[in-house]
């Protein structure tokens, strides 16, 4: 009886220790989910954890009022909230950082389609918002952010339209219309699209100053037929920004195979063959609405099917290189990606199931081709590198390349590597302190 009475208190010692855990372990979650919420997080997406939490809350009540101690551990419950949480967040956070993406690529395609109407101070905003779209920390601070980005550009949009008034009401200055539609002629011409009137206008004007008709009439017909092409160019600038901000996400959701990944990949594909054969304001409209209806149904894709990847556990690199993009996971749920850039034709990057072994900040590689060689390189230092594949193969940095040469097509490129693999500064200095020796890298072609 002694011995019975004993292992009963030491099983309700055991079960308040467990239950203080808990409630400290519960009140720590929902705090950390008021401050999410205040950060910009949904409220619903939050909802069913908190459900799952009451749930817990009423199993644990009766904890001191068992027919026999030694009750079940909350701990297991605690840490799958925590997981979920920690989801909830990375997902809302993503798709924050893709709308101020957004954002900031339309206004960068409207500042380098008016520069010559913009203010210096416009050119220094979108630096300042460009960096605060890579460090901004919460979605409250990304959503504020996309909304400055949109208030300021149609401010900037309604002070060009007016400058272009005013000087649509000024006397036509020949020469100036000339050089103004030379260059809208071959921005137009670059783009493939449809420049309309304005190049015989053009030769029309010449030839007038020329003293070969009246300059007055000609300027005047010229005025009247440069803002349609201006708006084309302008058009055109936008929607190729828009198609570039949404192949992050694309190639994220076909490297990671999520259901929608391989559709999705396949009409960005066609969006972007149709933006290439788009000549008129009509074609160029219906390639803008489909990307901007393609954007939102990746980042949903991607939010519902960021776990339960067939990947090894604990933390896994992946690289696919038909999409150049690598995904890196930890235990199945994708919590980064990135573009990036592998070996050209003649040295390809290799595939298969290998690990990281050797790691090294700062680091310089030297060329071992000599001068002369194709293949030769100069001596390139790097701020980390990883290798992960014997003969030379790392992940790397790589400050020769910017960061918009990366992605699909990039193995084919001036940028293209001797097999190496490079990515963006600011991800591979994350991925150097998440990645230690021995994680698992995935290549699949």
């Amino acid at each position: 009886m002694a011995l019975l009475l004993a292992a009963l208190v030491g099983m309700t010692g055991r079960d308040l220790t467990i239950h203080l855990q808990y409630r400290q372990d519960a009140g720590a979650l929902t705090r950390q989910w008021n401050r999410e919420v205040h950060d910009g997080v949904v409220p619903s997406r939050l909802a069913p954890l908190r459900a799952e939490l009451r749930q817990l809350d009423a199993q644990q009540a009766g904890w001191w009022w068992r027919p026999w101690p030694g009750g079940p551990d909350p701990s297991e419950a605690i840490a799958r909230l925590r997981a979920r949480t920690t989801r909830v967040w990375d997902t809302a956070l993503s798709e924050a950082r893709s709308r101020a993406q957004a954002a900031l690529a339309a206004s960068s395609a409207f500042a380098a389609a008016n520069a010559p109407d913009l203010a210096p101070a416009f050119t220094r905003q979108l630096a300042t918002w460009r960096a605060a779209t890579g460090s901004a920390a919460t979605p409250a601070g990304l959503e504020s952010l996309s909304g400055s980005i949109w208030t300021a550009t149609g401010a900037a949009r309604a002070q060009v339209m007016a400058q272009r008034a005013a000087r649509a009401a000024a006397p036509a200055n020949p020469q100036g219309l000339l050089a103004q539609a030379r260059s809208l002629t071959a921005r137009a011409q670059a783009g493939n699209l449809d420049p309309g009137p304005v190049p015989t206008l053009a030769d029309r004007l010449g030839a007038a100053v020329a003293g070969l008709g009246d300059p007055g009439a000609a300027s005047a017909q010229l005025a009247g037929a440069l803002p349609a092409l201006q708006d084309l160019v302008t058009l055109n600038d936008q929607v190729g920004a828009q198609l570039h901000a949404v192949m992050p996400s694309v190639e994220q959701a076909f490297a990671e195979g999520t259901p929608g990944g391989a559709a999705a990949s396949s009409t960005y594909q066609g969006l972007s063959a149709a933006f290439a054969a788009a000549r008129t304001a009509p074609e160029l409209q219906a390639v803008q609405q489909q990307t901007q209806a393609l954007a939102p149904a990746v980042v949903a894709d991607l939010a519902a099917n960021g776990c339960g990847h067939e990947v090894p556990a604990g933390h896994v690199v992946t690289l696919n290189l038909t999409a150049q993009e690598m995904v890196f996971y930890e235990d199945g749920c994708a919590v980064r990606a990135t573009p990036a850039t592998t070996g050209r034709p003649e040295l390809r990057t290799p595939t298969g199931h290998f690990a990281i072994f050797a790691r090294y900040s700062p680091f310089v590689f030297h060329s071992p081709w000599p001068p002369g060689s194709p293949f030769w390189y100069p001596t390139s230092p790097v701020s980390f590198a990883m290798e992960f594949a014997e003969g030379g193969f790392f992940i790397h940095d790589a400050p020769w390349e910017p960061d918009s040469e990366l992605g699909p097509g990039s193995e084919n490129g001036l940028g293209a590597s001797h097999g190496c693999v490079h990515i963006p500064l600011t991800v591979m200095s994350w991925l150097y302190s998440w990645a230690p020796v021995g994680t698992p890298v995935i290549v699949t072609g």
